[in-house]
């Protein structure tokens, strides 16, 4: 992010990227069928809350009234079919316009950090079975758009954080345990008609 006290040159941009372990998260921890070949993931969705960002002591009024930094962030999920990538909208996340933290600005934030625009949908035609998935990663970017007025000060409310995107997958059962549950499922019907 922008160090708000050498934030001089209007355009001045940032960016990071977090590299997610798609095994760890609880789509696939949750799932005790999960198996590489057969589980797909079916959905990222952001889902952040106010909470997600709000844990850092607001300062935003030592900005200086002229300093304002937006922000974004993108997806890149990488697969054997191609690289996808989604844009969440821009938001506001530093105003020192505003003296001060506001309810609304973390708002719009949330709002626009829950809503993505995919270049190629990768979900079009179902799930990616995760053997298929090379890699995915978060870059969150940041510019500022205003000069800092020299103000001392840093910090502010906001803290990047991916804990507010989600990922359902599924286990597609192989053909073996389909024919399995038919066979419980004829047995079952068979038995209820022999009673």
């Amino acid at each position: 992010m922008t160090d708000p006290d050498n934030a001089n040159i209007i355009g001045t941009k940032s960016s990071f990227t977090d590299v997610v372990n798609l095994t760890s998260h609880t789509a696939v921890t949750s799932d005790p069928d999960y198996n590489i070949t057969t589980t797909t993931l079916n959905s990222i969705t952001p889902n952040f809350e106010v909470s997600d960002f709000a844990t850092v002591a607001i300062d935003d009024d030592r900005l200086g009234a002229s300093t304002r930094i937006d922000g974004y962030y993108t997806i890149n999920l990488t697969t054997t079919s191609g690289t996808f990538v989604a844009t969440s909208d821009i938001a506001t996340l530093l105003d020192g316009s505003l003296a001060g933290n506001s309810t609304a600005m973390r708002n719009n934030v949330v709002t626009a950090w829950n809503t993505i625009t995919w270049d190629v949908d990768p979900f079009a035609s179902g799930g990616i079975i995760y053997n298929d998935i090379s890699s995915l990663d978060i870059t969150f970017h940041s510019e500022l758009l205003g000069a800092n007025d020299g103000t001392e000060g840093r910090s502010s409310w906001f803290n990047f954080d991916t804990n507010g995107i989600e990922y359902t997958a599924q286990t597609i059962p192989e053909p073996a345990s389909l024919a399995l549950l038919g066979l419980g499922g004829f047995a079952l019907v068979a038995r209820k008609r022999r009673s």
